[in-house]
């Protein structure tokens, strides 16, 4: 009799905890979106000019294993484009090459939040924070312009991205952010104007540097929530 009573309280003890560790669990996880504006340096732009901006979104899933610590996979899209034209140096403007393109990067980012955010949304609702990790990022040539030698039709090559921002919880679901990213490529194609090292010199395009990309964005998420915690009550 005293064993099958233990039994039963062992059953109910493992099935409050699964129910317990399962609102835990669902705490963890937050959905989002994300816009903003892209800006390219490469070949066609080795100095970033404003009116190379262009549009871009994002989705992501975040899962929060600390106050502290996150891993947030993303699918950003935009669009990229360069033109000589927005450059001081002559022989740029003379070589007046020129590209826009649509953007995909997909990828995945490891976040520090440098305070111990939402431990206690009374007293620390915002935190700094920064995040590097790995991707791979697909161009899609749209034109050439100026004088552009015929595209390639796309290129797929990994990144590396990783930047800076800021997030402040509004309440236990949504979550606001600010935040600027580069990603470095392993690819000095990320205009998908054909490799021309050789001929007239107006004609070349350089092949010693990596691109990068830039995206600041704004972005609001939300945390899924089955069970309020003992922290998040209004409770003195």
């Amino acid at each position: 009799m005293e064993k099958r009573n233990l039994y039963k309280q062992l059953l109910i003890l493992g099935l409050l905890n699964i129910i317990f560790i399962g609102n835990g669990i669902a705490q963890k996880y937050e959905i989002g979106f994300g816009v903003g504006a892209i800006n390219y340096k490469g070949d066609v732009a080795p100095v970033v000019k404003m009116q190379n901006t262009r549009p871009g979104g994002n989705i992501f899933f975040r899962i929060n294993f600390s106050e502290a610590v996150s891993l947030r996979n993303g699918l950003m899209l935009g669009a990229i484009s360069g033109s000589d034209e927005y450059q001081n140096d002559p022989f740029l403007q003379q070589r007046n090459f020129g590209f826009k393109s649509l953007l995909t990067e997909l990828n995945s980012v490891i976040e520090y939040n440098f305070f111990d955010f939402r431990k206690d949304i009374r007293r620390q609702s915002y935190t700094p924070y920064i995040f590097a990790g790995l991707g791979i990022s697909a161009n899609f040539l749209t034109e050439t312009t100026g004088n552009a030698p015929p595209p390639n039709s796309s290129v797929i090559h990994a990144v590396i991205p990783f930047g800076v921002g800021i997030k402040k919880a509004l309440n236990d679901k949504f979550t606001i952010a600010a935040e600027f990213s580069t990603s470095k490529t392993f690819s000095d194609n990320t205009d998908l104007i054909v490799d021309n090292d050789s001929g007239p010199r107006i004609t070349r395009v350089s092949r010693t540097d990596l691109d990068s990309y830039y995206y600041l964005n704004f972005t609001l998420s939300y945390r899924f929530i089955s069970l309020l915690c003992p922290e998040h009550l209004n409770v003195k």
